[in-house]
């Protein structure tokens, strides 16, 4: 089976800890939803695994096959490069009751098509 960084992140965390809540893990890792419902779709039909909407849990196949697999996961020096950077969508506020007019030309006149 061929395994992505994400994959070696939630095989991680659920031998840590048992059970994980899907949205701290795209909080902690700053991993996308299709990543990880990519990941557990993935170990779900090879039975390691069993997810709902909120959280998902290891089954006793999951823990096997992450010990027999344990140099791999565990000792395998990697480093997950993100894309995503908060400094890029963060902008200066705005103060309280001050005016707010936007630059004319940055708007998508698309929205107003689709407004119609």
């Amino acid at each position: 089976m061929k395994l992505f960084s994400e994959d070696i992140i939630i095989l991680r965390e659920i031998y840590t800890f048992k059970k994980v809540y899907l949205y701290d893990l795209h909080k902690k890792y700053k991993l996308s939803p299709a990543q990880i419902i990519r990941s557990l779709k993935k170990f779900s039909e090879k039975k390691m695994l069993e997810y709902n909407n909120v959280e998902f849990f290891i089954t006793q196949i999951g823990v096997d096959w992450i010990e027999a697999n344990k140099s791999f996961i565990f000792l395998k020096r990697f480093e997950y490069i993100c894309s995503y950077d908060d400094n890029l969508y963060k902008r200066n506020k705005i103060d309280i009751n001050k005016l707010y007019k936007p630059k004319i030309y940055k708007i998508d006149y698309t929205l107003f098509k689709e407004g119609e």
